[in-house]
């Protein structure tokens, strides 16, 4: 449903850290959600507009902005994921929810428009991207990920970033010291984006192409009994608007996230099941007394923990 940035940020204000501020590093949606609420409060303008009259319109980025479903866009791509019984119609998001931490179309032309410009000044000075760039913990940078590729006898520095939202993957390659860009957008949720965007980075050295790599031998079923897979049962909340709900059938699971039919759950641990026909694992984790208290849904090299509500 609708949110708005003020009842979002309620939603995580008064939460413990997970650490002190500048000793480590962990990805988090929410520390761009609080971006964008400060972006805001800092200019008295919606963010969509603040984005709007200091980018989209100085770059003529005219196929980007901020998504509001209300907004008729012409040839705007539809969103699609799989399941077990082949591809759906992915399940809708108000993009109030992502907010400034997505919530963005556009299109490979645009992005490479924003990208030409980040090697001028137009966007940022000169000791601005060297704070934006500059890797601080885990190669991380300002919301860009410090890297290098090895490609035949090139090094490559790469500066990159992905992005996943219901239905959508994307990946964005920059090699700073060429001035070449790798930017795939897919709408499939983007299993295969960062694979994709290193064979094209293969293509622009002049290397071969190594094609989708073979996936991990799949774990083996093991048998588990009801009393087992009972506690495992409930409604599970990995976003707002996103709650995967689980069953049994004596020792069988089986799971229905929002929007999406029902899949089957094979174990493979005591804990750990896969989700039938798709390439996804389900996992679930209990408290210090042992009561199961979240699930962690293992997705596309992502891990998306959701607590349990019911």
């Amino acid at each position: 449903m609708p949110t708005t940035p003020a009842a979002f940020v309620r939603t995580f204000a008064g939460l413990p850290l997970d650490f002190e501020p500048g000793t480590a590093f962990r990805y988090s949606n929410s520390g761009y959600f609080l971006l964008g609420a400060i972006i805001e409060k800092v200019t008295g303008k919606p963010y969509a507009q603040v984005l709007t009259e200091n980018i989209l319109q100085p770059l003529h980025m005219q196929d980007t902005g901020y998504d509001q479903s209300d907004i008729i866009l012409p040839r705007r791509a539809s969103g699609y994921d799989h399941s077990p019984t082949g591809i759906y119609n992915t399940s809708y998001l108000d993009m109030a929810v992502p907010y400034a931490a997505g919530s963005l179309y556009s299109t490979v032309l645009d992005l490479y428009k924003w990208d030409q410009a980040l090697y001028t000044t137009q966007l940022l000075s000169e000791a601005g991207k060297a704070l934006v760039f500059k890797a601080y913990k885990k190669n991380y940078a300002y919301a860009w990920t410090n890297s290098k590729a090895v490609i035949g006898p090139d090094t490559v520095a790469l500066l990159g970033h992905s992005g996943h939202v219901n239905g959508f993957g994307t990946y964005l390659l920059r090699t700073p010291k060429e001035h070449n860009l790798v930017v795939v957008l897919d709408n499939e949720g983007g299993p295969a984006v960062q694979e994709v965007s290193l064979d094209l980075l293969r293509v622009l050295y002049h290397r071969p192409t190594t094609g989708p790599k073979p996936g991990p031998p799949a774990p083996k079923p093991i048998a588990v009994d009801a009393a087992t897979v009972a506690p495992y049962v409930g409604k599970y909340q990995l976003s707002p608007t996103f709650f995967i709900t689980v069953k049994a059938e004596g020792s069988q699971l089986s799971a229905q996230a929002t929007g999406q039919p029902p899949f089957s759950l094979v174990a493979t641990a005591p804990t750990r099941f896969t989700v039938q026909g798709v390439p996804a694992e389900v996992e679930f984790v209990k408290n210090a007394s042992g009561t199961v208290e979240k699930l962690i849904l293992h997705q596309g090299g992502h891990d998306s923990p959701g607590a349990k509500v019911e």
